[in-house]
């Protein structure tokens, strides 16, 4: 009896343990995945990973798994509806079946519709899909390639915690932030074709010709009347006035002051002596192209000289660049981090399940 109460202690807090891991793993590798698509969309190679605090992902979490409850909503109503028609049978496998290929065709429509939207909650725009039916050959490529993840690290997990193949556990957590990693690389690169897909061009307005001015006028009855003023005639025979001559000052015929012989007491200089010599700059040769070269006294100002260059677009958008991103050397920190998070969540599964098997 007590050692089943201990077994169950031990359940139990492994499982709450599994759970508030969980939401911290959960909510870093959302804040990556979001971080990794947004700079490639906005045509980086390398992802700029910022320093945030904790309270600066949950928003972003939050956001990515409030958006993949909505997709997978209509799968928690489908078991509803079949347990109400008295269907018994065991619906796990069908069910998270039907839950993955929703996600796998739903969540880049309704992640890029959201994220090029007005507000978050626009999960579905007409806009976006007219964008995504002009670049077939991309989605076909995402989707292919996203299966083909999808189905690899579904069939390692099913290994791993269904087949009990406890040993691969590290594997599974490593394939788990590669295929985060990827798939959040192969979405910024459908983010960047869209920005390069060029908006249909609507036809003209015909210019409308400006009507013409239409003048208003207010009559009122109280206003005193204007009166007319008369013009004045000018007189004929009438000659300009004369300018006269006027006698005017001259100068005297002395002869000027001479400067003080003496000088002042002071010791300042007498009036219309030099105070001092003028100095001439020395001659410096000049540079070539007559121009002085710019010497920069700070650090930030030579970065500010130098002209910005944008990003240079990826020669091939879904190759080159993607299946390699999780092992550059940027990004090794946060492929580190996640696979540490994946792996202690996978020895707390792999705990629960032993502790939860019933003994031989």
């Amino acid at each position: 009896m007590a050692g089943a109460f201990a077994t169950s202690l031990i359940f139990f807090a492994l499982l709450i343990a599994e759970i508030m891991l969980g939401l911290f793993v959960i909510t870093y590798a959302c804040h990556n995945f979001l971080t990794v698509m947004q700079d490639t969309a906005a045509g980086n190679d390398d992802v700029n990973w910022p320093d945030e605090p904790l309270q600066d992902w949950l928003p972003r979490g939050a956001y990515l798994i409030g958006l993949i409850a909505v997709i997978l909503a209509p799968v928690g109503f489908l078991r509803v509806v079949l347990k109400s028609r008295g269907v018994t049978d065991d619906l796990t496998l069908p069910l998270l079946a039907t839950g993955v290929v929703l996600f796998w065709l739903a969540f880049p429509v309704c992640l890029l519709s959201s994220l090029s939207g007005s507000s978050r909650l626009f999960i579905l725009r007409s806009k976006v899909l007219v964008q995504l039916l002009r670049i077939p050959g991309a989605m076909l490529i995402l989707y292919l390639v996203s299966a083909v993840l999808f189905a690899a690290f579904l069939g390692l997990a099913y290994l791993t915690f269904l087949n009990a193949s406890f040993l691969l556990v590290p594997v599974t957590a490593v394939a788990a932030t590669v295929v985060l990693m990827t798939y959040a690389r192969l979405l910024g690169r459908i983010a960047w074709l869209l920005n390069e897909v060029q908006l249909v061009r609507r036809k003209p307005r015909e210019k409308m010709e400006p009507m013409p001015a239409v003048r208003s006028e207010v009559l009122d009855p109280w206003a005193a009347p204007e009166k007319k003023r008369k013009r004045k005639k000018r007189k004929a025979g009438k000659s300009p006035p004369i300018n006269l001559q006027v006698e005017g000052y001259a100068f005297a015929d002395e002869p000027l002051a001479s400067p003080p012989s003496e000088v002042p007491l002071d010791g300042s200089p007498a009036i219309g002596e030099e105070p001092f010599a003028v100095q001439h700059p020395p001659d410096v040769p000049p540079t070539e192209g007559n121009e002085q070269p710019r010497r920069f006294t700070d650090s930030s100002e030579f970065q500010l000289a130098i002209p910005s260059k944008l990003p240079q677009p990826p020669e091939h958008p879904l190759f080159s660049g993607v299946y390699s991103f999780p092992w550059y050397a940027s990004s090794r920190r946060a492929l580190a981090f996640l696979s540490i998070g994946f792996l202690l969540m996978g020895l707390l599964a792999v705990a629960l399940i032993l502790i939860g098997l019933p003994d031989s």
